[in-house]
């Protein structure tokens, strides 16, 4: 499966705190390291950990994190394509505090990104079978992009994170649907137990879409089909370190399982195991599930 991924790399800073801090108060972090991550890069790697043919194409600043970036992307061996643009390299510090989990994003070069900047690139639409777009460049611009693949008939996966200012007609080009129990909320424009009727006018409205995933946190994973399947899986047992990351290896896995020919349940059972494995290492980037984790 050729597969390309348009999307953000960010460097982040992940930190775990022992305590909720009080105003004003200056604390040790218990754990922290720096890493290249980003829910583009975080979901072109796990697709690349797990055997994919991936392009993926992103944004860096000419500053030294997109410098720090960029070696750490060719060092892994991904194949990277990178739009030339002023700005600074987007950055994130997660934090994760003993009951709550948190993100401070700063997008950076990501949140200038135009279709011209793509259509610069001269990108082969043609040649992937897959398309995976994600919220963190402006929805313009991968609505854009979903144009110029839908031209060959070939599949388009989105994940609308963060969904604000989502445009439905991205639906229109959409084969598979992947978000959190929140982005889905505000797609449907209704709360979970109103989902089932609202993904039967979802599924009416976009004859394109086939599946839609969506992530449950702790207590697991929902998926809809379009011939009227709704199941629910539990999520698997682990010691959460660091969040950050799930639900782009829970992607990857789903994506990688149907192609290899699993059904929408096998795949929903691998991309637990995957998320499991994800928030039981801190930081995401290169921590992210391989092949051998599931060959265990």
């Amino acid at each position: 499966m050729r597969t390309i991924i348009l999307g953000s790399t960010v460097i982040d800073f992940p930190m775990i705190v022992g305590h909720d801090p009080e105003d004003g108060e200056t604390i040790r972090a218990a754990e922290s390291v720096m890493r290249v991550a980003g829910k583009g890069l975080n979901q072109a790697l796990q697709l690349y950990n797990l055997g994919i043919d991936v392009r993926f194409i992103t944004a860096l600043g000419n500053d030294s994190l997109g410098h720090f970036a960029l070696d750490h992307i060719n060092k892994l061996g991904l194949s990277v394509s990178t739009i030339a643009r002023r700005g600074a390299t987007s950055y994130a510090v997660p934090i994760g505090l003993p009951h709550k989990h948190f993100i401070f994003h700063v997008p950076g070069i990501n949140a200038d990104i135009t279709p011209a900047d793509l259509d610069a690139l001269n990108i082969d639409w043609k040649w992937a079978d897959l398309l995976v777009l994600q919220g963190e460049w402006p929805w313009a611009v991968s609505l854009w992009a979903a144009k110029q693949h839908a031209r060959f008939n070939r599949q388009t996966v989105l994940n609308p994170a963060p969904a604000d200012g989502f445009p439905k007609a991205l639906l229109a080009l959409t084969t598979t649907l992947i978000s959190n129990q929140q982005e889905l909320s505000t797609i449907l424009g209704t709360l979970e137990p109103n989902w089932k009727a609202a993904m039967a006018q979802l599924f009416a409205a976009n004859p394109r879409l086939d599946v839609c995933v969506a992530t449950l946190g702790e207590r697991g994973l929902r998926y809809f089909s379009r011939n009227g399947t709704d199941r629910t899986f539990s999520a698997l047992p682990t010691t959460v370190v660091d969040p950050t990351g799930a639900g782009d290896s829970v992607l990857g896995a789903w994506l990688w399982a149907v192609a290899k020919g699993k059904s929408y349940e096998e795949a929903a059972q691998i991309s637990l195991r995957a998320g499991a494995l994800t928030v039981s290492r801190l930081g995401a980037g290169a921590n992210l599930p391989t092949l051998a984790d599931f060959e265990e």
